[in-house]
C-alpha cells in the first residue's frame, strides 16, 4: 500500500503542476492577445492616418478646396464601426476638425498630448491615437504651389497671422471589442484557475486521506501482530511458569538442606536466574494477557511518588538524584495499570542512568504531559521506531517488554507515549488526548 500511496501522490503532485502551468500558459496567451490587438489598433490608426493625410494632400491640390470637402472625406473614413472620431487639433489644444458627436469638453487632457510618432492613450471606454500632423507635407511651395492650394487650405491651416501651427491628429477607437476580448480572457483563466484551485485542494484532501489511511492501516497491522505475539507469548509463559516455580521450590530447598557452602552458593545462583526467568515469564504474561481498565480521577504527581518509593532501594544503590519540576494535573486512569506503566519508565531510567547522576522528571498541565529524561551509561544507537515493539531491547537481561507494555496501558488510557532523543534518553508520556465522554462512556 506504501508504493501504491506514493505514485498516487506523485500522480497528484504532476496534476497539480501541469494545472499551475496550464494557468501561466493561460495567462500569457491572454496577455498576448490583448497585446497583439492592441497593436492592430496602432496599425489600424497608422492606416487611416495616412489616409486621410493622402487625401488631405489630394484635395489641396485643387483649387476648389473646402474645409466642408476635407470634413466629408474625414466622415467617410471614419464610418468603420471602431471609429467613433476623427480630430485635428492644434498645439494650443483648439480643434480644428472632428467629425463625430463628440463634446469638446471630452477631450479634455487628451488635447494636450505631443508626439512625433504615434502614440496611445487608453480610457475607460475608448483608445485615444495620435501624432504630429503636417498639412502641408508634400505639397510644392513657392508661389505657385501657393496659387494651386487656394483661399480655403490657407484660411483652414493657417492662423489669423498667416502663419501655420503646428498640429495633430488623433483617432477615437470604440473599446467595446477589446473589452469583450478582456472579458472573455478573465473568464477563461478564471475558470482555469478555480479547477486548479479544486484540484489542489483535492490533492491536500487525497493526501491527508491517504494518510489517514496508512496510518489506520500500520496501528491495524501492529495490533494483529501483537494480538498474534500475545496470544503466542501467554501460551509460552504459562507452559513455563509451572516448571520454573517447582524448580525454583526445589533448589531452594536443596540449598537450605546442603551443608557444602560451595554447593549452597552455586544453587542460591540458580535461584536468583530462576527468578530473573520468572520475572521474564511475568512480562509475557502481561503483554499477552487482555487488560480490562477502571478509570478514576488520578493526580499524575501521587502515581510518580508511589513509582519513585517503589525504586527507592535502586536509586539510593546508584546515588541517582531524582529532580522532579513543573505543575501537576489530573488523569483518568486505572491507578494499577498506569502505576505500571510508569513503573516500567522510571525504572529503566534508573538501570540506564550512570551512578551518581540525575534523572529529570518535568510535569506539564498545560499540555497535560510527563516528560522524562536521563543520561546513560552505554552509547549505543538506538532505532526510536522500534523501541515500542515487543522483544527490541539493548539489555543482556532484558525480555524487551517493558515499553512495549508500557505504551499498551498508554493507548488504553486513550494516551500517547514518546522516545523524543536516546542520547540523552527522553520519554515523553502525554495524556492531551483523553476526553471523559469517550473514557467514561
Amino acid at each position: 500500500m506504501g508504493r501504491y500511496s506514493r505514485h498516487l501522490k506523485i500522480v497528484l503532485l504532476i496534476a497539480i503542476i501541469l494545472t499551475v502551468t496550464t494557468v501561466i500558459l493561460s495567462v500569457s496567451s491572454s496577455l498576448q492577445s490583448l497585446k497583439r490587438y492592441k497593436e492592430n489598433l496602432v496599425d489600424f490608426s497608422e492606416f487611416v492616418m495616412r489616409s486621410f493625410e493622402s487625401g488631405n494632400r489630394a484635395f489641396m491640390m485643387n483649387e476648389q478646396f473646402s474645409r466642408r470637402t476635407i470634413e466629408q472625406f474625414a466622415q467617410d473614413i471614419s464610418k468603420q464601426q471602431i471609429i467613433e472620431d476623427i480630430v485635428v487639433y492644434s498645439a494650443s489644444g483648439e480643434i480644428v476638425l472632428s467629425v463625430g458627436d463628440r463634446k469638446s469638453s471630452s477631450y479634455q487632457g487628451l488635447l494636450g498630448r505631443r508626439s512625433d510618432d504615434i502614440d496611445m492613450v487608453e480610457m475607460e471606454d475608448s483608445f485615444f491615437l495620435f501624432k504630429r500632423f503636417n498639412p502641408f507635407a508634400g505639397m510644392p511651395m513657392g508661389r505657385m504651389g501657393g496659387h494651386m492650394m487656394g483661399e480655403g487650405m490657407m484660411h483652414m491651416w493657417n492662423n489669423d497671422d498667416g502663419y501655420s501651427e503646428d498640429y495633430y491628429i488623433g483617432i477615437l477607437l470604440n473599446k467595446s471589442e477589446y473589452s469583450s476580448i478582456l472579458h472573455k480572457s478573465i473568464v477563461d483563466v478564471s475558470q482555469v484557475i478555480i479547477l486548479g484551485f479544486l484540484l489542489v485542494i483535492i490533492f491536500f484532501y487525497s493526501v491527508r486521506i491517504i494518510g489517514e489511511y496508512e496510518r489506520k492501516n500500520r496501528q491495524l497491522q501492529i495490533v494483529e501482530r501483537e494480538a498474534e505475539i500475545g496470544k503466542f507469548a501467554n501460551v509460552l509463559a504459562h507452559e513455563i511458569k509451572n516448571p520454573l516455580s517447582s524448580m525454583r521450590g526445589l533448589v531452594r530447598f536443596s540449598a537450605n538442606k546442603t551443608e557444602n557452602v560451595e554447593i549452597a552458593e552455586y544453587l542460591n545462583s540458580a535461584v536468583e536466574e530462576i527468578d530473573r526467568l520468572n520475572k521474564i515469564v511475568n512480562d509475557f504474561l502481561s503483554y499477552g494477557r487482555e487488560m480490562n481498565v477502571n478509570f478514576s480521577s488520578e493526580d499524575i504527581i501521587d502515581l510518580l511518588n508511589h513509582t519513585l518509593s517503589l525504586l527507592k532501594h535502586d536509586i539510593e544503590d546508584k546515588n541517582i538524584d531524582i529532580v522532579m519540576e513543573g505543575s501537576t494535573f489530573a488523569v483518568f486512569a486505572d491507578k494499577d495499570k498506569l502505576l505500571q506503566a510508569v513503573m516500567n519508565i522510571l525504572l529503566n531510567a534508573v538501570q540506564a542512568s550512570p551512578e551518581n547522576d540525575k534523572i529529570s522528571i518535568l510535569m506539564n498541565s498545560k499540555e497535560k504531559s510527563v516528560v522524562v529524561k536521563n543520561n546513560v551509561t552505554e552509547k549505543k544507537e538506538l532505532d526510536k521506531d522500534k523501541l515500542f515493539e515487543p522483544f527490541y531491547t539493548n539489555k543482556a537481561k532484558g525480555s524487551g517488554l517493558g515499553m512495549a507494555i508500557a505504551k499498551k496501558i498508554m493507548m488504553l488510557h486513550y494516551s500517547n507515549i514518546y522516545v523524543k532523543s536516546t542520547q540523552p534518553f527522553v520519554v515523553e508520556l502525554n495524556f492531551s488526548n483523553q476526553k471523559s465522554k469517550d473514557i467514561l462512556k
